[in-house]
């Protein structure tokens, strides 16, 4: 039943596109402007909630397959598609259905390349491709157009300049970020500055982002300056990356303003800095503030968290947050690490422990945790738990 179902979709061109693709490029030994470059990985995870107000603790498993290919045409033109088939089964899916599959399901590009090919209370197929682009570079000119990740931002944990693709920090199964339907111009005026202009794709001029931004090099710290339209509000913003010393130190800041009522309204802004600091024994620390003047504390945090769409006008539902970390190479196959996020006024502590073992080359297993602790409804206790193991090979 399940493969009648995929070779009805269109969801299943994809997916043969992908394996016929990784075939040809694997097993061709001369390269050609038609065979790929071809990489990937493939993870299981397996995901345990636990709440201690609630009787039921579901569990749920993650299979999870990305395909990355890249033609190099000519020496000025090459192309990318990249995407991520993911199936779902066990409790923790079934609590969060019907509304899982439609989110997963929405795409807010130009194109849509989001699919949700089979669907049961229990289980759940889910096919994305977030990167479909061509690229031309010539001298000092760069000219990308397609579904791309146009990263702006700078800071270690919230991005405020990150107009075209805000994530979600917690979100740390999709290292490779979202993409954006959109095309991006870049000249290069000299190796340490540059002027670039985007533009993301939509039928709705209101839910587009266009804009521009010029970065330099002064005295050792990058800074950029950047300026547009954000959906409907004007936006400006200027962030900066370098050293303290020996620490690292950045900073973003972006306003927002509504154009339709220029006067008549008020705008809103988020700040976030960051300093870091690798010590000669291995250890390292960082350290993160963000203020949010969009905040709304007046309704319970988990629910916020949970409800409130990110974006950088609201990058995290509490008005002041501190985040830091540490982590340390245990051995040349171990890594550790231990976050925290702490918000003082809607007082609410979220605890991010995690351990990476590297089985063999390519070959990975972590242990990831998340533990949410708030006001609820007005006791500060554990809310909510989620601890994953995951394991990953990459090819």
């Amino acid at each position: 039943m399940l493969i009648k179902h995929l070779l009805n979709s269109k969801a299943s061109i994809i997916f043969l596109f992908f394996c016929l693709s990784g075939s040809s490029a694997l097993s061709q030994s001369e390269q050609s402007p038609w065979i790929p470059d071809f990489n990937g990985y493939m993870k299981v995870m397996d995901i345990y909630t636990y709440s201690p107000d609630l009787n039921q603790n579901p569990k749920s498993t993650l299979f999870h397959n990305r395909l990355n290919f890249k033609w190099y045409f000519s020496n000025t033109l090459t192309g990318r598609v990249e995407g991520r088939s993911r199936f779902f089964i066990g409790e923790g899916i079934e609590a969060q259905q019907p509304l899982f599959g439609k989110l997963l399901e929405q795409d807010n590009g130009l194109v849509d390349l989001s699919f949700v090919p089979y669907e049961r209370d229990f289980m759940l197929a889910h096919i994305n491709i977030d990167r479909l682009w061509l690229e031309y570079v010539k001298g000092d000119w760069n000219i990308k157009a397609g579904r791309q990740r146009i990263n702006w931002g700078i800071n270690i944990t919230w991005n405020p300049n990150d107009i075209f693709n805000t994530y979600d920090f917690l979100d740390f199964d999709y290292e490779e970020r979202p993409g954006n339907d959109a095309v991006k111009v870049t000249k290069y005026l000299s190796d340490l500055s540059f002027i670039e202009v985007a533009t993301s794709l939509n039928e709705n001029l209101e839910k587009m982002v266009i804009a521009g931004k010029y970065q330099m090099n002064n005295q050792g710290y990058d800074v950029q300056f950047l300026g547009g339209k954000f959906l409907e509000d004007i936006v400006v913003g200027t962030g900066w990356a370098g050293n303290i010393k020996d620490a690292g130190f950045k900073g973003e800041l972006s306003y927002f303003h509504p154009y339709e009522d220029i006067y008549g309204s008020s705008g809103v802004y988020n700040f976030s800095t960051s300093s870091d600091y690798s010590f000669e024994n291995g250890w390292f620390v960082n350290a993160t503030y963000l203020f949010n003047s969009n905040a709304n504390e007046k309704l319970p945090f988990i629910l916020l968290l949970e409800l409130v769409e990110q974006s950088p006008k609201n990058l995290y539902p509490a008005k002041h947050t501190f985040a830091a970390g540490t982590g340390k190479q245990l051995s040349p196959l171990s890594t550790f690490s231990f976050s925290s996020v702490y918000s003082p006024k809607a007082k609410a502590l979220i605890l991010l422990p995690a351990i990476t073992l590297s089985i063999e080359e390519n070959f990975d297993f972590d242990f990831i945790a998340q533990s949410f602790f708030g006001e609820y409804p007005v006791k500060f206790k554990n809310i909510t738990n989620g601890i994953y193991l995951r394991l990953k090979v990459s090819f």
